[in-house]
């Protein structure tokens, strides 16, 4: 059995000791939960970002293909031109790192390229407005869910 002594050297003893590493550890415990909100926050402004920069992009080329197919006649540098931002917007798509997995669920990719392959034949303007709207309200549905 341990003595009453004893039991008061090992309670004089553990209140040294925590009073050198309890702040120790208060420091350590605080340096984790700070590095783990920070990368998340980090990672959601990175997701932020490629969202904005996709639906920046994609609006910029649907108004310059559509402003540039409006002329009815095209010199051969605003037919590249529009080629230009149809690649310019896929490759965006496919370049995202963050957002990777909502752009696949949405089909993203095939969804642009439909719509810009089927109004680069038929010119139908309010088919590829509709189609964009859609595209549009897809990449802007998922950036709203980053906030909720």
């Amino acid at each position: 059995m341990i003595q009453h002594d004893t039991w008061k050297t090992i309670a004089a003893y553990s209140g040294r000791v925590w009073a050198i590493a309890g702040p120790l550890v208060g420091v350590l415990v605080g340096a984790y939960l700070t590095t783990r909100t920070q990368r998340k926050h980090w990672i959601l402004d990175n997701r932020r970002s490629e969202f904005r920069k996709l639906l920046t992009t994609l609006t910029k080329a649907y108004s310059t293909i559509v402003n540039i197919t409006s002329h009815p006649v095209r010199s051969g540098r605003q037919e590249e031109k529009c080629e230009q931002m149809r690649l310019l917007a896929l490759n965006v798509i496919r370049d995202r790192i963050f957002i990777a997995p909502e752009i696949k669920e949405m089909g993203l990719l095939e969804k642009w390229d439909a719509a810009v392959r089927s109004f680069t034949n038929d010119h139908d303007y309010q088919s590829f407005a509709t189609r964009f709207g859609v595209i549009a309200d897809l990449v802007r549905g998922a950036a709203a869910r980053l906030v909720e």
